[in-house]
């Protein structure tokens, strides 16, 4: 059973915009330590498992969380959490790729409900 603290934080992460996942992006990205962080945009530099091209080292340099999860969101947009989870899975931080799965399996269900809502009109 998860923590009182935990479920609060995914409380609060669930509520965030659904639209945008850089709150959610950021808010994943705080809790790494600097030298994971760096590691993390390292990665993001090297991110060739889609069908973007990896971003330029000179976008990162200097940036912190927000200015991350902000251009992740631009260059990724719909996929940002995805490859958030990938990089995460492949840095070996399993917990917090868990976390991001579970946004990506709600942007998912709530994508589904919206078409479903639309179809009906």
């Amino acid at each position: 059973m998860a923590s009182p603290d935990l479920q609060m934080e995914d409380e609060t992460l669930r509520n965030q915009n659904e639209t945008n996942p850089a709150p959610i992006i950021k808010e994943i990205l705080d809790k790494l330590k600097k030298k994971d962080l760096k590691s993390f945009q390292f990665q993001l530099t090297h991110y060739t498992d889609s069908e973007f091209r990896p971003m330029a080292m000179s976008r990162l340099e200097d940036t912190d969380t927000i200015d991350t999860a902000s251009l992740m969101t631009s260059l990724y947009s719909s996929d940002a959490l995805r490859v958030t989870r990938e990089i995460l899975l492949k840095m070996g931080h399993r917990r917090l790729a868990s976390k991001v799965e579970t946004h990506i399996g709600e942007e998912q269900r709530d994508r589904r409900f919206d078409q479903g809502q639309e179809e009906r009109k």
